[in-house]
Parts: C-alpha cells; structure tokens; sequence
C-alpha cells in the first residue's frame, strides 16, 4: 500500500510538472531565467511528508488506538480516562499553536522545528516510565503537546508556501498525505513493538521515529530561502515578507471569516468521524458489520489521502473557495444519508467517503488560504490562530455528538444540525472575494 500511494505520488508530480505551465514561475535573479519549483522544493517537500507523518497530531493518536488497551490492563484505567489524554493534547495546542507561530515568524521556522522535534520524540518517549498515576499520563500529554506543538503544518507548510506558486497546492497536498501515510504504518508498528517487547519498549520506539528520521531529514533537507533571517546584532528579522501585518489581519474580515469557517467545519468532520462507526451501529448496523467499513486502510483514510492531493492539485487551477465550498458542502448529504434508516451499504459508503474528502482537504485549504490573502508576513501567527479555531471545534464535538445522542436517543438531530453546518461553512469561504496581489503574488483565477 506505501509502495503504491508513494508511486501516485511521484506519478502526480511528474505529470504536472510536465504538462501545467505554472508550475515554471519567474523568479528574480541574476540570470533572469525561469526556475523549476519542483527542481528547488523537493527537498522542502520529502522533509514535510515526513515531519507531517510524525508531528504531533498523527503521532499519539494512531499510535495511542494500539496502546490504549494496554494501558488501560496495567493501570487498570477505564477507556474514557485513557482517551481523556486527548483532551489534554488540545488544551497543549491552544497554548502552544501561538507561540509557535509568534516565533517562526520572528525567528524563522527551522529555530523552532528542530528543537520541537527532539522535544516531541523525547516526551513521547517518557511515557514509558509512567508508574500509573493518570495525572502524571495527562501532564506529559500536556507538556508533549505545548513543546511539540512546532512541528504541527504550522511549521512545515510555511516553507512550501513560500517557495511554490503555481503548484502550491499540489506541494501541500503531497506534504500533507504524510499524516494518512503514518495512518497505515502505525498501528502494526506498534502492535509489533508491544507483541515483541512490551508497551514500555513501543513508546520508546515510537519516541525514536521523529529524532531518527524527521530531525535528520529537517536539517539536512529542510532550508528555505525565503525564511526570515535574524541579525545577530541586533536579534531583529533582517528579513521583509510580502505581506500583512498580524495587526493589518486582526481587523481583516477575511481572517474572521476563516476563524469561523474552519472552526465548523473542524466541529462537523471530527464529530461524525470520531462517531462513525456508533452512527451505523444506530442505523441498525451490527458491531462487526459497522467495524468493516474501517478495516485495512478503510474508506475514510483512503478518502482523507485522495482528498489531499485532488484538493491540493484543484486549487492550483480554480479559485480556492470553490473548491473548498464543492468538498466542504458534500458531506451534508453524508448527513442526510445517515439519517435514513434503510439507506444501503453503497450509500453510507458514499457518506463515509465524502466526509473523508473533506477531512482531507481542511489542512491544504487552511495553508493555501492564509498564503493566498493575507500573504507571507505574518503567516505563522495567522496560520496558528486559524488552526487552534479548528483544534477546538474538532477537539470538543465528539462528545456533543454522544451527549445530543444520550438526550434524544438518536443522531439525528446533530445530523441536522450537522448538514448546516457543512453549507455554512463551505458558503463564508465564498465571501472571500479575489485573491490578495502581494509583491510577489499570483495573477486572480476569476
């Protein structure tokens, strides 16, 4: 599967690199002649598929569905509390997400991804010396998340933006199927590890992945020239982006909008997801028929992975917002389709692939709407805030979803409510208007 996914990959690149026109771009140098983005940015690219695929948000969450059992045996927990450490991660990325983005834009992003990846390997390492106080599970979650928070797409994708233009979104897209890549490797990693070693050994091996491949990758691969740069004089960026200013953003209608937008639709994807399998259980699914809908690779990771790299090359060629309204809109009919009770299996197969397409699609869009209106300045900053507005509505909504549930004994008033929310969502993006034209910016699709 890897094999496969990795030669679509190489397959997507190479096809439009070779036939679209814009992905050779202008640059300004001293020989005036055409650069390729690809020829300059793969490095930039393989070191963020990689950093992606072990940052902070796949790495304890696909690893965590494995060991919670474990856990959950030696220290007598009960699920709840085991997966309560989630709640603690969101609560480390509100706190951590903004100072991350004031840094890499006053710093540059290579002075906060590194150290973040070693803090990241190193705490998800000390797990494995947890001697089964629950307080002691949930602070290193905290810490974990607050330390790693730098090498969340906040980092990695800043240095895709600033160095591609014409095929921005596909670089994104490309970059960004990294989390779905660990999806598949990490479960049976880590059963490995706990069958041959035990749970305290896996948490050590799992801790190694980000110092042994994304920290070399980072520093060897990972250089942006475009990056600010610090006078070690003065300690001041010497370096000007093209751009707004956080405080030009702040009463840019535009920003409130995205707030808005990716926060429901944060709470939506994330509600029905993290739900799925007691949605078709409640349609009158069996356990084990409701379970085989995410055997394998599944529906949904698959869906999340095609969502990336279609959304990420569509935007590339049609105006963003479109492109976010046709992929964030469809899953309301996923909702109307969960909620007939004699829908077929095709049909909430169907619902299940579109909320993954547009699962799949949230990150490219975030970073490719940022970059396209409010420019490189302050990209870090913007990109934080608009990410931590999408952590809170993703992090709180599955258990709405339950307590709707256990109040009305069905689903289907948070599908309604769900299918409005999609519309909502993916019709503020259309507000946006034209693209902002920046120094260096791209002409307007419309």
């Amino acid at each position: 599967m890897f094999f496969v996914w990795f030669l679509s990959i190489i397959w997507l690149v190479f096809h439009f690199e070779t036939t679209k026109t814009g992905l050779n771009v202008q640059a300004t140098q001293a020989d005036d002649k055409p650069v390729n983005e690809w020829g300059q940015g793969w490095p930039i690219v393989l070191s963020s598929l990689v950093g992606i695929a072990l940052c902070l948000s796949p790495l304890p969450f696909y690893t965590l569905i494995v060991l919670a059992p474990e856990l959950a045996k030696e220290f007598h927990w009960t699920r709840a509390q085991v997966t309560g450490g989630f709640m603690f991660m969101t609560l480390g990325v509100l706190i951590g997400a903004p100072i991350v983005g004031l840094l890499s834009d006053r710093l540059g992003t290579r002075r906060v991804l590194l150290p973040s990846i070693v803090f990241l390997g190193l705490l998800m390492a000390s797990f494995s010396v947890m001697n089964g106080s629950i307080w002691m599970f949930y602070g290193i979650f905290l810490l974990m998340s607050i330390l790693g928070a730098g090498t969340l797409p906040i980092t990695w994708s800043k240095a895709i933006v600033n160095n591609f233009d014409g095929s921005r979104g596909l670089a994104l897209g490309v970059a960004l199927t990294g989390t779905g890549l660990f999806g598949f490797f990490a479960p049976p990693y880590t059963q490995w590890l706990i069958d041959a070693y035990g749970w305290r050994v896996a948490y050590i091996g799992i801790g190694l992945l980000p110092i042994a491949l994304s920290f070399p990758l980072a520093y060897i691969l990972y250089h942006d020239p475009k990056d600010v740069k610090v006078n070690p004089k003065t300690h001041k960026s010497s370096t000007q982006l093209p751009g707004l200013n956080f405080a030009e953003v702040l009463v840019n209608y535009r920003f409130y909008l995205m707030l808005i937008s990716f926060l429901i639709l944060g709470a939506m994807v994330s509600g029905i997801l993290g739900n799925a399998k007691f949605i078709l259980m409640d349609k009158g699914y069996s356990a084990q028929m409701a379970a085989s809908f995410f055997r394998g690779a599944g529906l949904i990771g698959l869906s999340v992975l095609v969502g990336r790299l279609i959304g990420g090359v569509a935007v590339d060629y049609i105006w963003a917002p479109a492109v976010a309204f046709v992929f964030m809109a469809a899953p309301a009919i996923s909702c109307l389709i969960f909620m007939q009770s004699d829908s077929s299996v095709a049909l909430n197969s169907l619902a299940l692939i579109l909320t993954g397409l547009a699962a799949g699609v949230e990150y490219d869009l975030m970073a490719y709407l940022v970059s396209r209106y409010f420019g490189m300045k302050s990209y870090s900053k913007i990109y934080a805030f608009i990410y931590v507005a999408f952590a809170i509505g993703s992090g709180g909504s599955p258990a709405i979803y339950n307590k709707i549930y256990q109040s009305s004994g069905s689903y289907t008033p948070i599908l309604k409510l769900a299918a409005i929310g999609f519309l909502s969502a993916a019709a503020l993006l259309l507000l946006l208007g034209k693209y902002e034209k920046f120094n260096d910016g791209p002409s307007d699709p419309l």
